[in-house]
């Protein structure tokens, strides 16, 4: 796991600073800016898939393109709102459940150490479902309840044991990073908090690449992605960046290529040659 380059590769890249102000203003937006900076992340997740060698290239979060965002964005902010729903009950529950328990036998204390502990365990089974439910959301680009449980199933059967390990060192790394935030006139604790979002957005796509490297069943990508994807954003980049984001297109070309049988390729070339007539027709 990468976890540097996990809290870094929103700064790092041409543009990046301003990326993570705009989102974090973005964020100030009550509701529809939580849902379009989910777009965004979506948007991000599947630009780093692509980009499976380097897990650094990605689009600029871009204001022009809000619309797309909340299109891409509503799925996952409706898995999250439907789940919190979900486990408001059990939490609730296990939290007046050990405090009856305690009153029932005359000991307070045990009694709120068991709704503590109750609480405790509906909200990390909350965590592991929103977290790979909404990863899931952002790439499918529906909301396919069913199909989500049965990814996080499948992904925390695989990966289960290296995803802990990541959400750990991810808590702490993510301490610091508040600290220093907090440090720059407490202003700073908002591009942070976005920064934190975005690393925790990497680390779930490299998990989501182990998962399949351990032969894991992939989510099928079928989001409608904003304009300007893979060559189409290449104006985000340096010019002295553009010969080195062609050889990552082609590789990428090549990746998606290979994942058709030997039947369909011929399909997957027409396809691709009837893409470049619109592209070269759009562009006149």
């Amino acid at each position: 796991m990468q976890y540097g380059l996990a809290f870094r590769y929103a700064l790092d890249r041409t543009g990046g600073s301003g990326s993570v102000l705009l989102m974090t203003l973005c964020e100030m937006i009550p509701i529809i800016g939580t849902v379009a900076t989910l777009g965004y992340r979506a948007e991000v997740a599947i630009a780093l898939l692509d980009d499976s060698d380097e897990l650094r290239r990605h689009p600029r979060f871009d204001f022009n393109k809000f619309g797309e965002y909340l299109q891409l964005g509503v799925w996952p902010f409706l898995m999250q709102l439907l789940l919190a729903i979900c486990m408001v009950i059990p939490m609730l529950a296990s939290m007046f459940g050990g405090m009856a328990i305690g009153a029932a036998i005359n000991d307070p204390m045990l009694g709120m150490f068991m709704a503590f502990a109750g609480y405790m365990v509906s909200y990390l089974l909350f965590i592991a479902l929103a977290v790979t439910m909404t990863f899931h959301s952002e790439l499918v680009g529906r909301f396919d309840f069913g199909g989500g449980l049965r990814f996080t199933f499948q992904f925390l059967a695989t990966v289960g044991g290296t995803a802990i390990v990541a959400a750990i060192i991810y808590s702490f790394l993510s301490f610091f990073v508040i600290i220093v935030g907090l440090l720059c006139c407490f202003v700073g604790i908002y591009p942070a908090i976005v920064v934190i979002q975005m690393a925790a957005q990497h680390l779930m796509v490299q998990l989501h690449i182990e998962y399949q490297e351990r032969g894991g069943e992939p989510i099928p990508i079928e989001a409608p992605m904003p304009r300007r994807r893979r060559r189409s954003y290449e104006e985000d980049y340096d010019d002295d960046e553009d010969e080195d984001e062609r050889d990552r297109d082609e590789r990428y070309e090549r990746k998606k290529r290979d994942r058709y049988d030997e039947d369909d390729r011929d399909r997957w070339d027409d396809d691709r040659e009837d893409k470049r007539r619109r592209d070269d027709r759009d562009r006149y």
